[in-house]
């Protein structure tokens, strides 16, 4: 996961998402951008990193209810 975030362009202050909002937004992108690809490999692709951009953004929204007990 960290490599994707990584590697996109820097679209949020401060380099990159913090938050499971912020990574819900961008996994949302990443759907609606899926959806103008025209090749099938790049729509798949894209599908996988909005999936992995949700699962950290509950990864994240666990660990921090976690923490906060």
């Amino acid at each position: 996961m960290a490599e994707i975030l990584r590697s996109l362009p820097s679209i949020f202050p401060g380099g990159g998402p913090r938050t499971p909002e912020e990574l819900r937004e961008l996994a949302a992108w990443y759907r609606s951008y899926a959806e103008r690809a025209g090749n099938s490999a790049i729509w798949e692709a894209r599908l996988r990193t909005a999936d992995k951009l949700e699962a950290e953004a509950s990864r994240l929204e666990v660990s921090g209810s976690s923490a906060a007990r």
